[in-house]
């Protein structure tokens, strides 16, 4: 899996950086007061399905190179959703902003509709359609399922949603939806003054 920032409308996708443990090269200025999301800073960030407690990320604090979490905030297509967030809340995010992490707000909604769900998986995601306006609006209403988790977690305008798209097998009728997809999700993202993110494979959605 790779991150990358997002521009406006009609946008090219570029991996900025690697894998589950990604090295971070990121630019907006941090703010000491709030939660960073993912806030200005070079080094490197990890994410888990569910927010570890306090005293795992006490000792990652102390302990480790890591400087930044990936947390999986909104989503139905989320392995570990809310139900299975027994530590992730406004006063975690707090309370690790205070200690100096950056977050990484991830969604993981609706998937690319070549997108293959394994069977014998507990989570069977969502598809977008194939229609690229019906694709659009879907993109919009997980847009504001997003802004909500971001607002739920204390994170401000100007905080940045990363929205996970897994691999799927590229067509070109299928990149053309993927891109339909994440272009509105960062259109609306950007009216109402957040930033938006990908999180996927470099051998899908970065190349699509």
């Amino acid at each position: 899996m790779r991150l990358t920032s997002l521009p406006s409308a009609r946008l090219s996708i570029l991996g900025l950086a690697s894998g589950l443990v990604a090295s971070l090269l990121l630019s907006s200025p941090a703010s000491a007061a709030r939660p960073s999301a993912p806030g200005g800073f070079t080094g490197h960030g990890f994410d888990t399905c569910v927010a570890p407690d306090q005293a795992t990320m006490d000792a990652w604090n102390l302990t480790s190179p890591f400087s930044a979490i990936g947390i999986y905030v909104s989503g139905s297509s989320r392995y570990c959703g809310d139900a299975l967030q027994p530590n992730l809340s406004k006063q975690w995010v707090a309370q690790n902003a205070a200690n100096g992490w950056r977050f990484l707000p991830i969604h993981v909604g609706r998937q690319a509709p070549c997108f293959v769900n394994n069977p014998s998986s507990r989570v069977q995601k969502q598809l977008m359609s194939r229609s690229a306006k019906t694709a659009r609006s879907q993109a919009r209403s997980e847009a504001k399922e997003t802004i909500a988790a971001l607002k739920k977690y204390g994170f401000g305008k100007h905080s940045t949603s990363y929205l996970d798209i897994e691999y799927y097998t590229r067509s070109s009728a299928c990149d053309r939806i993927v891109l339909e997809f994440v272009d509105a999700w960062t259109e609306y993202l950007h009216a109402k003054g957040y930033k938006s993110g990908l999180y996927g494979s470099g051998s899908a959605a970065i190349q699509a």
